[in-house]
């Protein structure tokens, strides 16, 4: 979901399609099963990038949005100012919107030659999520094991027929295949944070949703959209990047 649902995105030669994939920037595991009419846009599901799966990314997202303080937090960005915030890395996290409402955020990217990691929508339950209420009212869970179960359930409920994901006007397809769940990751959160906790912490999470990793856009404009939806809690995401990939 990107933040918590109460408030809480001819014919080539052989050798020239080798080339190509020799080239792929990041990619351990280049391996086949990309769909034709995706242009190639993403990493197929089974990929490892940077030496991490999906899955682990899908951790290392969380990890790198819980620290971020609440005000400049990418998940609460309503107009592209926080795109490059605690940006480090082989790969460029974007976010999606806790809102509910459509978001369009225009900013410059320092991502070339890297993939592009963020969530069409997700869950997570956490031992630091409030109020301490586990599902089906809540997010709170105790241990990787409790945390596992609630992000289950809840990544269920995500409605696979509502995505959507362009890139250039270009969709990417058989989004359903993109449904990853993390195994259980700590993460530390600052005083003022998007659990709102209100106080610095330390927690377990697990993460259930879809996600897409991007492969590198180059340089100069690109527009990404994606949608979601969880029906259950009346709660969608519709995110809309105009981004400027610099030199």
């Amino acid at each position: 979901m990107n933040r918590n649902l109460r408030k809480r995105s001819g014919i080539c030669a052989l050798a020239v399609a080798c080339l190509v994939l020799s080239m792929s920037v990041a990619s351990e595991t280049a391996q086949a099963g990309d769909d034709d009419n995706d242009r190639g846009l993403v990493f197929p599901p089974g990929a490892k990038i940077s030496g991490s799966t999906y899955r682990e990314w899908t951790a290392k997202w969380w990890q790198y949005i819980f620290p971020i303080p609440s005000p400049a937090n990418p998940t609460n960005d309503t107009a592209g100012n926080f795109c490059d915030v605690a940006q480090r890395g082989p790969v460029w996290f974007l976010a999606g919107s806790g809102s509910g409402v459509p978001v369009t955020r225009t900013c410059t990217i320092h991502a070339r030659e890297k993939p592009i990691f963020f969530p069409i929508i997700n869950v997570e339950c956490s031992t630091q999520d409030q109020p301490p209420v586990s599902y089906p009212n809540g997010f709170h869970c105790t241990d990787g094991s409790s945390c596992t179960t609630c992000a289950t359930l809840w990544g269920a409920l995500l409605d696979s027929n509502s995505l959507k994901a362009t890139v250039d006007g270009h969709e990417v397809t058989a989004l359903n295949k993109f449904h990853f769940q993390s195994p259980p990751f700590e993460f530390r959160l600052p005083g003022n944070n998007i659990l709102g906790t209100g106080s610095p912490g330390a927690g377990t999470s697990v993460t259930d949703g879809y996600w897409l990793m991007l492969k590198p856009l180059r340089p100069g404009h690109h527009t990404l959209h994606f949608e979601g939806a969880l029906p259950s809690a009346s709660f969608t995401v519709n995110v809309t990047y105009e981004l400027t990939v610099a030199p």
